[in-house]
């Protein structure tokens, strides 16, 4: 099941609709969207915009108005979903 994870803005922005957002929620990534990304042009930056907006289901647009600060919570989010879980990192325990 796919995880989501609410990201707080310090800074309301509009969604393009003059709906005023206060939070964006990520969902975690699959390969399909890496797989989309390779379909981008542009810099590493132009990337991850896109990315995260697809992410977060909201246009690349909204994310431009963001301060960056807002936008590092946002790369910090998707970098949580790449870290390997608690489960999988534990040393396996041994039976006596």
């Amino acid at each position: 099941m796919a995880q989501e994870k609410t990201i707080e803005l310090s800074s309301v922005i509009d969604d393009g609709h003059g709906v005023p957002l206060s939070s964006l929620t990520m969902r975690e990534p699959l390969v399909m969207d890496e797989l989309e990304l390779e379909n981008v042009k542009g810099s590493q930056s132009v990337r991850n915009v896109h990315l995260f907006s697809r992410l977060c289901g909201v246009k690349p647009e909204v994310l431009h108005k963001m301060c960056l600060r807002d936008f590092n919570k946002l790369s910090a989010a998707y970098t949580d979903f790449l870290s390997p879980s608690p489960e999988a990192t534990a040393a396996p325990t041994r039976k006596n």
